[in-house]
């Protein structure tokens, strides 16, 4: 019985190990093929487009950060949170 229990769970990690490392590879391949067919306008375009959102994030992080350091009681460290939700889905539905 134990060696029944013991081969299934094999079984199942070497599906998952398969499936993850065909979903790397997968995504390896689409990825390079996106690159090496980039005009180098799509690639200032793509880089621009990436490091203004690296902004936005970088000042919403330093925002919530202001608002922890300013929490002087736990219920203002949880509205700290709440909003850095709130921020999160609306940045979300304007990509």
């Amino acid at each position: 019985m134990n060696t029944r229990i013991n081969t299934r769970k094999n079984t199942r990690l070497m599906t998952g190990s398969v499936l993850a490392a065909s979903f790397a590879l997968l995504t390896l391949n689409v990825g390079t093929g996106l690159a090496a067919s980039a005009t180098p306008e799509n690639f200032a375009q793509r880089k621009s487009e990436t490091l203004q959102r690296i902004d936005q994030r970088i000042n919403h992080l330093q925002t919530q950060k202001s608002c922890v350091q300013a929490a002087t009681n736990p219920d203002l460290l949880k509205n700290c949170r709440e909003r850095s939700k709130s921020g999160d889905r609306q940045r979300r539905q304007r990509s």
